[in-house]
């Protein structure tokens, strides 16, 4: 898919001096204050910033800054984070979802927002990227080595997202971005706005933003079944497919800071809501060649072209949307307590997600078809009349049954974190050094299914399909060989609606999710300083205490993994650093695969079981 990035303008205002001012100790002779004023490039200090907290870090890390990420028309995280070395991204019809570290799977990174883990809407783990503007971002810290300080779970990353923070910009503020573009493929508008504002003084500050992202876009597909017989290609399956697709995205927030003493001690409540809406409609159509050839006890076509009498057709009419939504809410104080700094935080976070796909679906149709799939990027394909080469359209094709078919899901998680930080400086040997140590606790509830399909009658009696094909030809990059034109989706799934009713299935036994999960987890950490650089050392340690309820009966169990890390960090010149690390990290099971729900089938030999497994262990790497 091919599009323009739109057009982004970003404003600034501070309303206030843009000087900083230090203060020097009073002079006890003539009282006289020392005034130093410093002016500088903010876009320039903030990437100075970033590459000095990667150089210091004690850790692998890279650090993305507010104003890197503001100047890009970045619509959400994964797009921001993609910029980051050794980062990947997986994208849906062009737009970034999830993150990779070095090629790992995406449920190996964790994420959090200002040091909290956000659980995952659709899995109960990771959260898609996409769900979160770059509007409430400050900085993003992508860190490659894990410490004892970081959360076990995190094979092969911890990607923590700092938000902004008031007392970052002395006094008011006001940041506004706003943009506009069209997508080539379809003309699609893309809109873009978010705002933020802020003010603080000695002692209070506030910030609130909110922002707005939307896209529509055309995407089309061709997907194969190919595999190699005789080193020719044999052509099983092709799947032509068109979508009509607007997502948008929506984030309200804000956050209240009190520092009593002006200094390291603040109390703080930050509040985020995110939404995320991906409405999509799909035109289908599947040639299953193999099908065919099975039907009438011939081969299979091989060769990059090729003709075949029998072909079975299918067309799914697609109107859909997928939604997910996080809510989360901190409250927290730091203090400093004689030598030790204390943190302390409470989180609430609520995930949403929901799936409802209404399909539908009409299959057993039979043609006969030629193919070239010379240009694998561009496949053609010519129908005829079923063992003829006489030619008919798309539009041409009978089917033997026009079913209802309804793909629906959703999980609800509710997370609660409890969790205590504290450092302080010790003397090791001669050596100053900071010992971390923390407790954490965090108890999850979720709720739903996984994602089921439910098969029913279509209306064809009140609901003539036919009559829904707008005539408008398919906006595709590749030949529309099969000269496919577009059908009201929207009308059509309305008609249905009419006619039957309420279109929602009642989830299956086989997919329902009922969990109840407690993390406990407790670290320490040594970071000591070297004339050569540093070394950093820690234990932590997790217990996993859950239990998952099924229709029929529960399953409880607990787990202890000991995880521990060492860092090396030596300085073989100003500007050269040598990082050594050996970490170990721990993947829990996603909700989907620890449900107590199953389906049996008793008609096979032998008998088959399909469904979760709530006695499954965590990975460990």
């Amino acid at each position: 898919m091919r599009y323009l990035n739109p057009v982004s303008v970003a404003v600034f205002a501070a309303l206030t001096s843009t000087s900083t001012t230090a203060l020097a100790q009073t002079n006890s002779k003539d009282d006289s204050i020392e005034e130093v004023v410093t002016i500088a490039s903010p876009i320039r200090d903030s990437q100075k910033a970033a590459i000095d907290a990667k150089r210091n870090a004690s850790n692998f890390v890279d650090v993305v800054a507010a104003d890197t990420i503001g100047r890009f028309p970045d619509q959400n995280l994964a797009d921001s984070l993609g910029r980051v070395p050794g980062l990947a991204i997986e994208r849906d019809q062009g737009q970034a979802r999830y993150i990779n570290f070095r090629g790992a799977p995406f449920r190996y990174t964790t994420i959090a927002i200002d040091g909290v883990v956000i659980p995952g809407a659709e899995n109960g783990r990771i959260p898609r990227f996409d769900s979160f503007p770059s509007v409430i971002t400050s900085r993003i810290e992508a860190n490659k080595a894990i410490t004892a300080k970081m959360p076990g779970e995190a094979i092969a990353g911890f990607i923590n997202i700092g938000t902004f923070n008031p007392f970052d910009v002395q006094g008011w503020s006001v940041a506004a971005d706003l943009g506009a573009g069209t997508q080539q493929l379809g003309d699609g508008d893309i809109e873009k706005f978010s705002l933020r504002t802020s003010y603080s003084e000695d002692q209070w500050g506030f910030s609130l933003f909110g922002s707005k992202n939307s896209r529509e876009q055309t995407t089309d597909n061709r997907e194969y079944d190919l595999e190699s017989v005789d080193g020719q290609r044999q052509l099983n399956a092709i799947d032509f497919r068109s979508y009509k697709v607007k997502r948008e995205d929506e984030s309200l927030g804000g956050r209240i800071e009190y520092r009593p003493n002006g200094g390291m001690d603040r109390v703080y409540l930050s509040t985020l809501y995110t939404k995320f809406s991906d409405h999509e409609q799909r035109n289908q159509y599947v040639f299953d060649f193999a099908g065919g050839a099975e039907a009438i006890g011939a081969p299979g076509p091989t060769g990059d072209s090729g003709y075949m009498p029998v072909v079975l057709a299918s067309r799914l009419l697609e109107n859909g949307v997928y939604e997910n939504s996080t809510w989360t809410n901190t409250v927290g104080f730091d203090k400093q307590l004689s030598d030790w700094f204390i943190e302390a935080k409470y989180n609430r976070t609520e995930t949403s997600n929901e799936t409802f796909l209404p399909i539908p679906y009409s299959a057993g149709g039979a043609v006969a078809a030629s193919y070239d799939i010379t240009d694998i990027n561009d496949p053609l394909i010519t129908l005829y009349g079923a063992g003829t080469t006489d030619p008919i359209g798309v539009a041409d094709i009978n089917y033997a049954a026009n079913l209802g078919l309804i793909v629906v899901g959703g999980l609800d998680i509710d997370s609660d974190l409890f969790s205590i930080d504290a450092e302080r400086p010790l003397n090791l040997l001669g050596h100053a050094s900071i010992l971390n140590t923390g407790v954490s606790i965090n108890q999850r509830k979720a709720n739903g299914s996984g994602v089921s399909n439910a098969i029913s009658g279509f209306p064809t009696d009140s609901v003539d399909i036919v009559t829904y094909d707008t005539g408008e030809v398919w906006d595709s990059d590749f030949t529309n060989s099969l000269n496919a034109s577009y059908y009201d989706n929207v009308g059509l799934l309305q008609a249905w609606e009419a006619a039957a009713g309420d279109l929602t299935p009642a989830n299956p036994d086989d997919q329902l999710i009922s969990i109840e999960e407690q993390i406990n987890a407790v670290y320490a950490m040594l970071t000591t300083e070297k004339s050569w650089g540093n070394w950093v050392v820690g234990m932590r340690i997790e217990q996993t205490d859950y239990t998952s309820t099924g229709p029929d009966d529960s399953y409880s169990d607990d787990d202890i993994h000991f995880l521990p890390s060492a860092l090396v960090n030596i300085n073989l010149a100003e500007d050269l650093k040598l990082r050594l690390s050996l970490n170990s990290a721990i993947s829990r099971p996603t909700y989907g695969e620890w449900r107590a729900s199953a389906s049996i089938d008793y008609t096979s030999n032998p008998v088959q079981v399909a469904g979760g497994n709530p006695s499954l262990k965590a990975e460990e790497a």
